[in-house]
């Protein structure tokens, strides 16, 4: 018997519903790098805060990406990466 895994089933949308929720907090991560090295320029230090701002609300989020001093301060003001 085929196992069917698509939206109609509760286990589909688990991991549709999964799988939306990470492309939107990848696409907030890109978007957030994006602002940072238009302000600052490229960096590698960039990917990192990005992905600690997209835990952010959007709005504290890009405020911070726009307005931020440097670099060094947005790495002072910003929570621990959920890994350390």
């Amino acid at each position: 018997m085929p196992f069917q895994l698509d939206e109609n089933t509760v286990a589909g949308r688990v991991i549709f519903e999964r799988g939306e929720a990470r492309g939107q907090q990848e696409e907030r991560t890109d978007f957030l790098a994006l602002l940072m090295r238009r302000t600052f320029g490229p960096d590698e230090r960039i990917a990192g805060l990005a992905e600690r701002m997209a835990v952010l609300d959007r709005d504290t989020a890009a405020e911070l990406a726009l307005h931020a001093a440097s670099l060094d301060d947005l790495d002072r003001t910003l929570p621990p990466h959920p890994g350390t």
